[in-house]
């Protein structure tokens, strides 16, 4: 029950990215309640610079994280909040949610690498879950901020 006594009410999220989005959208109603469940989440992400499973090289010009995923794991929320990019070692699905409200299933593609040119001011929370069926491998490589 809602504050007033009524039902939760719903509310549509679009899931999706860009290049998904012309007959691939997928919607799905969303209870309110759930998403404020993950309000706490998103909170400690902004605290929590821990992007990977693993943190395999750390320097002060980089850092260097593995994150591996068994099907339906999830990776805490998290921020990315400098300069990094992620090349994923295997075939698969995830779902993330981040700080703004969006919910995006994503298929990676074993080779497939993404760079992001963040900062402080520019910088995002999400989680990662695997949804897919087998594990789920990448290795990201954070960047010392630029002063």
């Amino acid at each position: 029950m809602s504050h007033n006594g009524t039902s939760p009410a719903s509310f549509v999220l679009v899931i999706g990215n860009a290049n998904q989005r012309s007959n691939a959208v997928e919607a799905r109603k969303v209870n309110i309640d759930a998403v404020s469940t993950f309000a706490a989440d998103i909170a400690a992400g902004r605290a929590n610079d821990r992007i990977g499973t693993s943190l395999e090289l750390q320097n002060d010009r980089l850092r260097v994280w593995h994150l591996r995923l068994a099907p339906g794991q999830r990776l805490p929320f998290h921020r990315h909040d400098r300069p990094y990019f992620w090349t994923v070692l295997t075939d698969g699905k995830g779902r993330s949610r981040f700080d703004d409200g969006r919910v995006v299933d994503i298929v990676y593609r074993k080779g497939e690498t993404k760079y992001f040119d963040l900062n402080p001011q520019n910088m995002f929370i999400h989680d990662l879950q695997n949804t897919g069926t087998e594990e789920l491998l990448f290795v990201t490589v954070e960047f010392a901020p630029q002063a």
